[in-house]
Formats: structure tokens, C-alpha cells, sequence
């Protein structure tokens, strides 16, 4: 008996090292705020006190499969495993405070040693510096690594929201910013040939231009991923002092295959936005309003997939006298951890604690925030908390790496929708999926995100044909939205 209790815990112990994402354990490790960390290998976090870094947000980690610390930076200086400057790690970009999301760190796929770091530029030079990425080889300095390449530009000018999530194909990653004064935001593919100069460009959401018509340093100053890379997230600034005008805030659908982002609206906020963040099951999005010193957090349904629905499903979470959250993060226990800059219960800044929402795949107030309930040690919390790619966060395993999608190429969804033919010249065809009864809306996004085409049929019935003869060559986003589902198909369009 004893032998084969021996036997079956192996077999689960195994199942369960299969089912687990091993990049969970890449963020395992947290340095962030002034010179605060959590390392999440146990289970429950526990305080860091060996960082050296001293900043308001910009900060990255990036850890090893295996949970073992690799380096972390605040996109002007980089710190090896050992907390001392890794070798020509000073000097990437130019230092400044206050970017929320102004650093990532991405693996190379398909190698063992290189990773790439990218960061973005602070208002305080109004964003002329642009993205830039810098290359990191673990392989050298006795496994301390080195960063061999550094200050390589991408693009210029832009804001300071940055994040990453995988690519569709389980192999490669997407690095989004955003436009200085427009509405397109910047994709940027990482390969295993290394990082493509040349970004998937989609206008969707705030047009930047507008808010900076009434300051200069107006726009976007977040950017975040839900875990899936199905949502992002978004804050504009309007210059809340000068002009009275509230932040904005938006969601926004990203296709993770064509790196093109679509279907943008506004959040319910009235007062001022200040934070955003996703439930790890996906289905849930928190936020905080913060206006003449009273805070509101508050929840939205996602499951529903509708923009109206999960406008409408806002619910209210809990209140205070001052900010709850800068800034959010999913740790690796499940749990969302929020900074809180200024501890209202004691007017103390840059308390030693932040606060958890301990369980954020659930509805309304059973999510449970607990105001200060994870300590810090001698640290302190400031702004920001460390960016990670979005999928590293959950214990999700992600789509095994496969360059050609075979759902996609064929145009079949796991419900057995088939559109065809592809490429088509004059006409698709849509059929199966769909009851007799069902209504759809069929929406046509070219790789810009700009609509092309969108119509509603009351009654699907079992084929749907759609004219495509007015819409010129190239390569189409194919949406299907009914009362109980959200489809998206690749489209070639080529007469």
C-alpha cells in the first residue's frame, strides 16, 4: 500500500510540474519602490531586503524558470543577482522618475542566455527620447551576465506606457507603446532573430493629440495587459490641475496573432482614473477614481465580452480619504498587490506595506482588499510595481510554439465556425456556430484598426454571406459577436 501511495503522489507530482506555466517562476521575484522586494518562492510572499534600487516606478525583474534571480533595472541602471551594477549596465537611456510602465524585460526565444530590456522616456523631456531596447547575455561574467548591446532606438517620439504579452504563436512576444500626439499604438515583434524595427501600427482609442491641446505633456501614461493578451487597459491624462478635465480611461481588444489592437471604449469613470489592473482568470478588471481627496475602487465584470454589458456592471468595492492604488500586479500567488504611496490611516508617505485584493476572480466585494495587509520590511512602497509579460503572471500554461496557426490559417474555431474562402475577392462565406435564432455583428478591422465594414443580421441561420467587394487587398480582422460569444478570424482580402 505504502508503495503505491509512494507511486500516485509521483504521478500527480509530475502532472502537476507539466501543468504548471514554468515563466510563473520568472516573477517569482519582486524589487521595486525605495529599495522594497517580495520573493513569492514560498508560496506566501516574504520581504526582500537585499535590493538596491531606489525609484518612484520604472522598474523590471526578470527571474529564471526555476525562480532564481536574474537581474532587475529601472531602465537607467541594471542590477545583476549579487545587487552589484552588472557589467556595462549603467547609462540605458536617460534617467527618469516617474514613466509608470517605463521598463520590460523579454527573453529571446529560443535561447537560453540573451534577454532584452526596453524602456521609454519620462515627460520631463516631453517623450523626445522614444523607446530603446538594450540586450542582456546571462552567459557571461561567470552566469552574472553582461549587457552586450544598449541604447538601440525604436522609435521616437512616444509615451511612456509600455507592456508585453505572447504572441499567438507561443513563440515570440509582442512590445506595445503608443504614438506621442496620435492614436496608433506601436507593436514591436521579438523573435528568435531578435527584436523587428518595424512596429504593427493600429489607431484605436484616445487620439493623444487632443488632451495635449491643453498641456503639452498630456496622453497616455499606462499601459496593461490582461494575462490572456486579449484586453489592455489604458489611462490618458488631461491635465486634471490645469484644465478641470478628469483621466480617461479605456479598454481596448488586442489580437495577439496580428499584433493590431480594435474595439476600444470608455471606462464608466467620472472622477479621476488613477489605476488599473486584471483578475488573473481574465474576467474581472479592477480600477480606482481618486478626486478632492476621496478614493473609489471598483470592479468590472469582463466574462460578458460586450462593451455595454461590462460597462454596466460596475459595481462598487470600498472607499477611503485617499489614494488606495497607484499601481497593481498580480503575484505569483494569485493575489493582486497594490502600491500605496500615502498611508491615509496615519498620513505617512511611502508607507512599509501594500495592500492585497486576495481574491480577484471573484465578484463585487467578496474579491475581499485588505487596506496594508502585505509588509514590506524596511522597504517602502512608492508608485509603481514591476512589469512583467502579461502571461508570466498566472499559472497558465501558454500555447505550445507553433509558427503557423492551424485554427486560423483553416479559419476554424473550436465551435466549428468556418469562413472561407481565404483568400476571398468578392464575397465570404461565415457558417456554423450559430443558432437559427441567434443575432450577429460582423465587424471588419484592416491591420490599423481601422473599421472597414460592420453590419448586424438579427437571425444568422446556419451560412452568412458577406460582401467584400468594395474593401481593397490586404489583410483583414474578422469579428463575430453574438449574445453568448466573441470570435476573431484572420482575413486575406486580395481581388
Amino acid at each position: 500500500m505504502k508503495t503505491l501511495i509512494t507511486f500516485l503522489i509521483a504521478i500527480l507530482a509530475v502532472h502537476y510540474c507539466h501543468a504548471q506555466n514554468p515563466d510563473l517562476k520568472r516573477t517569482w521575484n519582486w524589487y521595486f519602490g525605495n529599495y522594497a522586494g517580495l520573493d513569492f518562492s514560498g508560496g506566501d510572499p516574504v520581504p526582500l531586503q537585499d535590493g538596491q534600487m531606489s525609484v518612484l516606478e520604472r522598474s523590471a525583474v526578470i527571474s529564471d524558470t526555476s525562480g532564481m534571480l536574474l537581474f532587475y533595472t529601472d531602465g537607467h541602471q541594471v542590477w545583476n543577482r549579487n545587487h552589484e551594477i552588472m557589467q556595462n549596465g549603467d547609462s540605458l537611456g536617460f534617467y527618469f522618475p516617474t514613466p509608470r510602465d517605463a521598463s520590460v524585460i523579454i527573453p529571446k526565444p529560443e535561447s537560453d542566455s540573451i534577454y532584452y530590456i526596453f524602456n521609454v522616456d519620462g515627460w520631463e523631456n516631453q517623450f523626445q527620447r522614444g523607446i530603446c531596447w538594450h540586450e542582456v547575455d546571462m552567459s557571461l561574467v561567470n552566469g552574472l551576465g553582461a549587457v552586450t548591446s544598449k541604447n538601440n532606438l525604436l522609435y521616437a517620439p512616444v509615451t511612456e506606457q509600455l507592456a508585453a504579452t505572447r504572441h499567438a504563436n507561443g513563440c515570440d512576444y509582442w512590445v506595445v507603446t503608443h504614438e506621442r500626439s496620435s492614436d496608433k499604438f506601436l507593436a514591436f515583434k521579438v523573435t528568435a532573430d531578435g527584436v523587428d524595427p518595424v512596429p504593427v501600427v493600429s489607431a484605436a482609442g484616445q487620439d493623444f493629440s487632443i488632451p495635449q491641446q491643453y498641456h503639452v505633456n498630456n496622453g497616455g501614461f499606462n499601459l496593461v495587459f490582461s494575462p490572456s493578451g486579449q484586453w489592455a487597459a489604458q489611462i490618458v491624462s488631461w491635465g486634471l490641475p490645469i484644465t478641470g478635465i478628469p483621466y480617461q480611461g479605456q479598454l481596448i481588444r488586442f489580437n495577439s496573432n496580428m499584433g493590431v489592437f480594435y474595439g476600444a471604449f470608455d471606462l464608466p469613470v467620472v472622477n479621476n482614473i488613477q489605476s488599473v489592473s486584471f483578475s488573473p482568470d481574465n474576467t474581472k478588471f479592477f480600477y480606482e477614481t481618486n478626486f478632492n481627496s476621496e478614493a473609489g475602487f471598483y470592479q468590472l465584470d469582463l466574462s460578458s465580452n460586450f462593451d455595454t454589458t461590462i460597462q454596466q456592471s460596475k459595481t462598487f468595492i470600498l472607499s477611503s480619504t485617499n489614494a488606495i492604488a497607484q499601481d497593481g500586479q498580480i503575484g505569483a500567488d494569485g493575489k493582486i498587490y497594490l502600491t500605496v504611496e500615502w498611508d491615509y490611516i496615519t498620513s505617512t508617505p511611502n508607507p512599509h506595506f501594500l495592500s492585497v485584493i486576495e481574491f480577484p476572480n471573484l465578484s463585487g466585494p467578496a474579491c475581499n482588499v485588505l487596506y496594508g495587509a502585505q509588509p514590506l520590511g524596511s522597504g517602502r512602497a512608492r508608485q509603481g510595481l514591476p512589469n512583467f509579460v502579461s502571461n508570466f503572471l498566472v499559472d497558465v500554461p501558454h500555447a505550445p510554439c507553433q509558427y503557423t496557426l492551424v485554427y486560423e490559417e483553416h479559419n476554424r474555431d473550436k465551435d466549428n465556425t468556418i469562413v472561407y474562402p481565404n483568400p476571398a475577392q468578392d464575397r465570404l462565406t461565415i457558417s456554423g456556430g450559430f443558432s437559427q435564432t441567434d443575432w450577429v455583428n460582423i465587424s471588419l478591422y484592416d491591420i490599423t484598426g481601422r473599421l472597414w465594414m460592420e453590419q448586424r443580421l438579427e437571425q444568422a441561420g446556419d451560412k452568412i454571406t458577406v460582401d467584400v467587394s468594395g474593401i481593397p487587398n490586404g489583410m483583414y480582422l474578422l469579428e463575430l459577436q453574438t449574445a453568448n460569444s466573441r470570435k476573431a478570424f484572420r482575413i486575406i482580402i486580395h481581388s
